[in-house]
């Protein structure tokens, strides 16, 4: 009914058919998850008219399922409209790091999917372009001119680099790659398929550290952090103030335990060296993933890394008075002085101690030193 199409044309869960499909074709489609499946059917209306595809997958990692979707309703409705070109695309699955104001580089594999060869120049050729948008859709950069692909033989395949001009503001953006003929027009407006992945945009970092997180921490308790730096030469001519922010993520979801910081020291430009500093460990038991990076002001200025630590519970400290763990400073026993030993004579006295048995009585009728 037209009611249930209104509806399905309004489907939130957009990561499977419509990825790789323009815009402004409407899709009517429902997913499906249950554990090991992912599932997306649906109707795409197309110029030629409306084309039912189904698309089950079972066994397979979510993004694997979610790409090998996607490519179905590419192929659908790339094969519908019947573009002069058409192409597979093998981008990045994870969102591209990259710093503000800066052209990033992307390397995607682009696969020749139509009947004919691409040629190398004229009206047979083909080449490339890209918009970059932000969560809402609206553009921020695109490419300056199409990058020219190589002539590609019908699933036949190539590396491609892309140079990607990102916005000054740190943020999540989402590119979409697709092709043009040899004049310059679009073709995902005739059918052609495009693909999109994300760059995730950061303030310039400031140094390259190695940060030596423990893989044994101990609950609440300080453990000796060592982090070599290089500053860079966007930490300009002032010296930066550092912290170390960590988050303690549980290895079975991935959600934060707990989090945190610790100061680590001062950056001064042009140097390199080693910053010695403490970690508090979390108040939590067990093994965790640590996801840690440096920080001036509450931006990051390093790469985040991560290391799986263990958190035991807390150290004890046995002292010389019998094993007790000692409390605050003045608080040790004084009463009971501690036992010390008498020195060893010294040979040059003459006198060299002895080491005399007490003798023992012997037993009437035994003869002493027998067995």
């Amino acid at each position: 009914s037209g009611r249930m199409l209104a509806r399905l044309e309004r489907q939130q869960i957009n990561d499977r058919l419509p990825v790789a499909i323009p815009d402004n074709v409407v899709i009517a489609h429902k997913t499906g998850n249950l554990a090991g499946l992912t599932h997306d059917a649906g109707i795409i209306f197309t110029r030629s008219g409306p084309r039912v595809v189904v698309a089950m997958t079972w066994d397979a990692y979510v993004d694997d399922a979610d790409a090998f979707i996607a490519n179905v309703g590419a192929i659908v409705y790339g094969a519908v409209l019947e573009p002069p070109a058409n192409a597979r695309y093998g981008v990045p699955r994870a969102p591209v790091e990259g710093d503000t104001d800066s052209r990033v580089r992307v390397a995607i594999t682009v696969t020749n999917a139509g009947s004919n060869t691409w040629a190398p120049t004229g009206a047979d050729s083909v080449a490339m372009i890209w918009e970059l948008r932000d969560d809402a859709g609206t553009l921020m950069t695109s490419a300056p001119a199409a990058t020219r692909l190589p002539p590609l033989a019908p699933n036949a395949s190539a590396p491609i680099g892309l140079q990607i001009q990102t916005p000054r503001l740190p943020g999540l953006w989402h590119v979409t790659v697709g092709l043009t003929d040899g004049s310059g027009a679009a073709l995902w407006s005739q059918g052609a398929a495009v693909s999109t992945f994300d760059i995730k945009t950061h303030s310039p970092y400031l140094l390259k550290a190695t940060v030596g997180v423990p893989i044994a921490l101990h609950r609440g308790e300080a453990s000796l952090l060592a982090t070599k730096y290089t500053a860079l030469p966007t930490a300009g001519g002032v010296s930066h103030t550092l912290t170390l922010a960590w988050r303690a993520l549980d290895p079975r979801n991935g959600r934060v335990v707990e989090q945190g910081s610790s100061a680590v020291g001062v950056l001064n430009p042009a140097r390199d060296g080693t910053f010695y500093s403490v970690i508090v460990a979390p108040k939590s038991l067990g093994t965790y993933k640590l996801s840690y990076e440096l920080r001036e002001n509450d931006v990051a200025v390093s790469e985040t890394a991560t290391a799986t630590v263990t958190i035991y519970r807390a150290r004890t400290y046995p002292d010389d008075q019998g094993g007790r763990t000692p409390g605050p400073p003045g608080l040790l026993p004084t009463s009971a002085p501690i036992p010390t030993m008498r020195p060893f004579p010294s040979p040059s006295t003459g006198v060299v101690p002895r080491l005399v048995l007490p003798s023992l009585p012997t037993p009437q009728g035994k003869t002493p030193g027998g067995p």
